[in-house]
Order: C-alpha cells, then structure tokens, then sequence
C-alpha cells in the first residue's frame, strides 16, 4: 500500500495539469494589449487554419458533432460528481485520496475545454473591434438619431415585404424549405462578405438534434468552437430564420462578439439579391 507521501506526489504531478488553464488565460489577457496584431496573426491567418482543419471533417456529417460532444460533455459531469461520490466507499485511509483524485480529474477536464475554447476560437474576442476595420466611426447616438435609423429600416423592411412570399394567412413564408437557407448561408456570404469577412472553411449552417430544447431557453442558435459548426434552432419563426443563420455564421467566420455577429449578418444579408435573405434582415435589425 502506498503511504501519504506517494499518494500527494501522485496528486501534485496530476494538479499541474491544471496549469494548461492558467497558459490559456495568460495568451487570452495578453492578446487585448495587442488587437492589430492578435486580428492579423491570429484572427485572419490561425484561427481560418484552425476552421479549414476541422470544419472540413465536421461538415461530412449532415447531424452537429459540438450539439453531441455537448451532451456527452454534460453526461460526463454528472456521472463525474456521481463517480466522486463514490470514493467515500473506498477502504479507510485512502477515503481522502481518491475523493481528491477524482475531484482534480473533473476540474482538469474543464480546464483542458475552458483551454481549448480560449486556443479554438475565444482569442478573436480580443481582435480589433470590427468598426475599426471598416473604418466606421464609433459614437453615442442621441434619441433622435436612433428614431431616424429604426423608421428607415422599418420603410426598407416594409419595402422588401412587397417582393417576399407569404401563406395563406398573409404571413412571410420563405420561399425556399429551412434545409435550402441553410445551404444558402455560405453562398451569402461568397457573393456579398468582404474577403475578411468571410475566411476560413466555408461550410453548411445545421439545424440542432434537439430543437425542443433550445425553445424551452429561447435560444435561436449555438456555435461550437471546439467543431467549428454553425447551428440554428429549425423551430424558429421564418422571419428571422435567414438572418440568425447568418449570425451564426459570422461566429464561425471569426466574430466572437455578439454585436459584431449581428451586424455582420445584417450587412451580408442586406447586400443579397435573395430577398428572404435581405427582409430577414432588415427585421432582424429592428429588434
């Protein structure tokens, strides 16, 4: 039997493991002193290596491999706290040991994902903001101006609404089935995206297994960094189905900040000659 000191030094080698946590925060924090090298280096040269890799694997299947790693990753937690538990009925005097060894393994595991989300895809947080790429310029904007802006989207909006479909109950129906939007997504973006704006692996938007559970959180979509899928809610109304497609889509082409995806799916969108596409759009900017 192995005395107090072999089991601790068996701990202590284990606990360094939990340092690939503490290196992928370090390289996170110290990519926002440097944005204009973090957006050429990493954002526009790594991270679309990174995509073409895996992407490229990933959209052989038509179901999301990151919705599925989820799920095993959430099955692995409890049967983790469950299996740690069980080190209580361990012989006496190794009670300690294993409950420590068990609770490390679970904490090193979430370190290696927390360290992989950061290395995959996290680090385009700290990019340069997207306004500074397309030169715009940033500023408060005072209540008159945001009125002005919502009443020109809503005439834009009203305007497209002449050229779409709708059902028999003269409500917007897409033209086209979801499955076909979502094809389309990456053909949006070829014909209407700034190069940077469209990097990396070009891919098919997917619709998530379990859709009931996203509409329980009212969740339109997800992103999987670890697989580099773009995943959408098909229960969604039609209306903004084309543009939270496309807003997912910008977090696989790099855009980690929420406003930054919004605005990319929008200023694609806008552009295109599919009018599903550009309604969806205009609506999805007025909210």
């Amino acid at each position: 039997m192995e005395n107090g000191g072999g089991m601790f030094r068996k701990l202590w080698k284990l606990s360094l493991l939990l340092l690939t946590a503490v290196g992928a925060f370090l390289i996170y924090k110290f990519a926002f002193l440097m944005p204009d090298v973090t957006e050429s280096v990493y954002a526009q040269t790594i991270y679309p290596f990174f995509t073409q890799i895996i992407g490229n694997l990933t959209k052989l299947v038509s179901f999301s491999v990151g919705e599925l790693l989820l799920y095993i990753f959430a099955a692995y937690l409890i049967f983790g706290i469950v299996f740690t538990f069980f080190s209580f009925f361990k012989p006496k005097g190794r009670k300690l040991y294993h409950f420590c060894k068990r609770i490390l393994t679970l904490a090193i595991v979430i370190c290696m994902v927390y360290s992989s989300f950061i290395l995959n895809w996290g680090i385009n947080y700290a990019r340069k903001p997207l306004a500074d790429t397309m030169g715009l310029e940033i500023q408060e904007a005072t209540v008159a101006e945001l009125k002005d802006t919502a009443i020109k989207l809503a005439d834009k909006a009203n305007s497209l609404r002449q050229q779409v479909s709708e059902d028999a109950n003269g409500v917007f129906a897409l033209t086209h089935s979801k499955e076909i939007v979502l094809e389309t997504v990456q053909n949006v973006y070829d014909a209407c995206a700034p190069e940077y704006m469209n990097l990396g692996v070009k891919t098919r938007v997917k619709g998530v297994l379990t859709p009931n559970l996203l509409s329980t959180f009212r969740t339109t979509g997800i992103f999987s960094p670890f697989t580099y899928e773009a995943n959408v809610n098909m229960q969604m109304p039609e209306l903004y189905f084309p543009a939270v497609a496309a807003h997912e889509y910008a977090h696989l082409k790099g855009f980690a900040r929420e406003d930054e995806a919004s605005f990319v799916a929008w200023y694609v969108c806008s552009k295109s000659e599919d009018t599903d596409f550009a309604y969806s759009a205009y609506a999805y900017a007025l909210t």
